[in-house]
């Protein structure tokens, strides 16, 4: 049980590194707000920016 607590941590570490950096990427001005949202949530999160990064494009 504790190997999967420690997966579960690094998996939402993970996803919420993306969605920072992804975020940071789109100009999102609450890029911070999304690293704890993947955070907490983790694959939830992860679906739930999927749908709200459509609205913003790639800086360049």
């Amino acid at each position: 049980m504790l190997v999967g607590g420690i997966a579960l941590v690094v998996v939402n570490l993970f996803i919420a590194k993306y969605m920072h950096k992804d975020a940071l990427k789109r100009d999102i001005k609450n890029s911070e707000f999304w690293l704890l949202i993947g955070f907490i949530l983790g694959v939830l999160g992860l679906l739930l920016y999927v749908f709200v990064r459509k609205n913003y494009e790639v800086r360049t």
